[in-house]
């Protein structure tokens, strides 16, 4: 999964119910990734999700409060997705 994964399911849903979704997909990927290493799968790479926040196609589809913008122009509540 990436950003644009990510990204692309605020667009139907609100922060709170993405996060909802958030450890049936962790365990989707868990068990995929079981099923590769039991196929034989030996490597892996984990890559982290970066802020999506300053992603600019989240911030002209969000509707923040200015409050909901960090010193940086980016998003906080989108920000703070990836550490959920």
């Amino acid at each position: 999964m990436s950003q644009n994964d990510y990204g692309i399911g605020f667009y139907d849903t609100t922060i709170e119910e993405f996060n909802a979704t958030v450890p049936d997909l962790a365990k989707l990927i868990s068990k995929h990734g079981q099923g590769l290493y039991d196929l034989g799968g030996r490597s892996f790479w984990i890559h982290n999700a970066a802020p999506i926040g300053c992603l600019s196609y989240i911030l002209l589809h969000a509707k923040l409060k200015l409050h909901q913008i960090d010193g940086a122009d980016y998003g906080i509540p989108y920000n703070d997705i990836v550490q959920y």
